[in-house]
């Protein structure tokens, strides 16, 4: 594990919990430099480790699951067997020497376990308590276990994407709305430490994915609230303004106008797209009562047009011409993980991987110019550093190791 001083050195965070909303935060907390321990069953470990399928690809590498990999950096693994009275005297003895206890296990299991706030608050009185749910704490699903998928289905987000001449709903993979959830945590994580600088006092901090996904359409939420009616999902063909709308290029690839100042650009526009007879075109020479009335056949030379070159040229010309307007290529992830401004501002990083070699992993998405953030390890084997933990932390001896891992309590 790299060790370089990092913003929140010195924080112990215990989590015990699974798959990616439950355990994202520590992370990127992890990347700040706390020392993030997972507890894991001595067992079964976390289930994710053995999802090798996921959003219908074989998600294993060198026999590692890339996404429990993505979830699971910069931890350290103790297994501990919370069921048994030794296994939570453990977790009690390392609670009292941490600052953040974070879980996604349902309220059944933490009532059986006895991993309440009440209960391990007196174990540390300043302790940080924070859980990850489905639905929230309260309501109708409050017990129901939660997916990424089913949180972008109840908070409506899937009647916001795809063209909406499609009536059917369109779900978002790779698990969005886990990772929002996990940074969420990790905010009101840090929120809660400073909190507990300034203030003195401990809290429990609680996210669930419905709320982050509520979160995330805080405009379009609004705008229901408030006007009583959702947003309308886009439509490429009938854009009330053509300049912020996709267009297909020759080589099939596609390209992003986005300017709502359109009346700004406009002529500018028509220049470097070779249009120059339409800049004072009546129909067209403004958005209101022009464009706007007369989107579709605007649509329809623009797409003539833009199908007459590839992406690439079109890119070229627009930066040739130093244009103004908002652009951008349409890309997929693996594209935009090669882009030259994903790369040169460290959105994806180089690491040395003890199994997967030198590879580039996704980055963290805040810059610090005193303490910057990174990877400091790979993700733990199962119970890696049980031993560790144990003797380096809680300063038991081996022989009392020994016993536990005898007993199966580790």
């Amino acid at each position: 594990m790299e060790s370089r001083k990092g913003i929140l050195d010195g924080i112990r965070i215990v989590e015990a919990g699974g798959w990616i909303a439950g355990t994202g935060a520590g992370v990127l907390l992890g990347s700040l430099g706390a020392e993030v321990i997972k507890i894991e069953d001595p067992v079964r470990g976390d289930s994710y480790r053995g999802a090798a399928v996921q959003y219908g690809e074989i998600m294993s590498l060198n026999g590692r699951h890339i996404g429990f990999e993505s979830a699971n950096l910069n931890k350290k693994s103790l297994t501990l067997d919370l069921a048994r009275e030794e296994g939570r005297q453990i977790l009690h003895d390392l609670v009292s020497k941490s600052d953040v206890f974070h879980t996604n296990y349902p309220e059944s299991t933490i009532d059986k376990l006895g991993l309440s706030y009440q209960t391990l608050k007196q174990h540390s009185p300043k302790l940080i308590y924070c859980r990850t749910s489905s639905f929230g704490l309260r309501g109708p699903r409050k017990a129901h276990r939660a997916y990424d998928t089913l949180a972008q289905a109840q908070s409506g987000l899937m009647w916001t994407m795809g063209d909406r001449r499609i009536d059917e709903p369109l779900g978002a993979v790779g698990a969005p709305l886990d990772q929002l959830t996990a940074t969420l945590m990790a905010f009101g994580i840090v929120c809660a430490l400073l909190g507990r600088e300034r203030l003195g006092q401990s809290q429990e901090v609680n996210v669930s994915l419905l709320g982050s996904a509520v979160h995330l359409q805080t405009i379009g939420t609004n705008v229901a609230l408030l006007r009583g009616h959702s947003l309308k999902r886009f439509s490429r063909s009938t854009s009330l303004n053509p300049m912020s709308n996709h267009y297909r290029c020759k080589d099939d690839k596609w390209i992003m106008l986005a300017e709502p100042m359109s009346d700004r650009y406009w002529a500018e526009f028509c220049h470097v797209m070779g249009l120059d007879h339409l800049a004072d075109d009546p129909r067209f020479a403004v958005q209101l009562g022009g464009r706007s009335k007369h989107n579709k056949e605007l649509i329809q030379i623009l797409d003539q047009t833009f199908g007459s070159k590839t992406r690439g040229e079109w890119i070229r010309a627009f930066e040739e011409n130093n244009a103004g307007f908002g652009y951008a290529p349409i890309l997929t992830v693996d594209e935009a993980a090669q882009d030259a401004d994903v790369v040169e501002n460290r959105y994806v990083v180089d690491f040395a991987h003890a199994l997967f070699g030198n590879v580039r992993l996704a980055g963290f998405p805040v810059e610090f110019s005193e303490t910057p953030a990174y990877i400091r390890s790979e993700a733990p084997e199962h119970g890696q550093h049980t031993e560790e933990v144990l003797a380096d932390v809680l300063g038991y001896d081996w022989d009392r190791i020994t016993r536990l891992r005898d007993d199966s309590i580790i």
